[in-house]
């Protein structure tokens, strides 16, 4: 499996889905979760270029919706979703690795 066989997901989030994605042949996860308010976010992980462990950004885009980003334990995490900027760093803050059920 991809990414060793695990995956990084929020603490305490529901997981809706883990799926393994290649966007231009690069191996990676989705995964979507589900906040206690019914809102959904995506969380797209691949293997890092680098091995520093980098800073929680977050971006606004149009529309409401944020994009985070963390490198966490050799993985590249990207969060986005329709979510306040404070509430993805607080997300993001909450990653956890686990193993995928098969």
């Amino acid at each position: 499996m991809v990414l060793s066989g695990t995956v990084y997901v929020v603490l305490g989030l529901t997981v809706e889905s883990v799926e393994e994605i290649s966007p231009e042949n690069r191996p990676g996860f989705r995964i979507a979760q589900v906040l206690d308010s019914g809102r959904r976010i995506i969380l797209e992980e691949f293997p890092a270029d680098t091995t520093v462990e980098g800073e929680i950004g977050v971006t606004g885009l149009p529309g409401d919706t944020v994009v985070g980003h963390v490198r966490i334990g050799g993985v590249d995490v990207t969060l986005k979703g329709v979510i306040p900027e404070t509430l993805a760093v607080e997300l993001l803050q909450r990653l956890v690795q686990v193993r995928p059920q098969d």
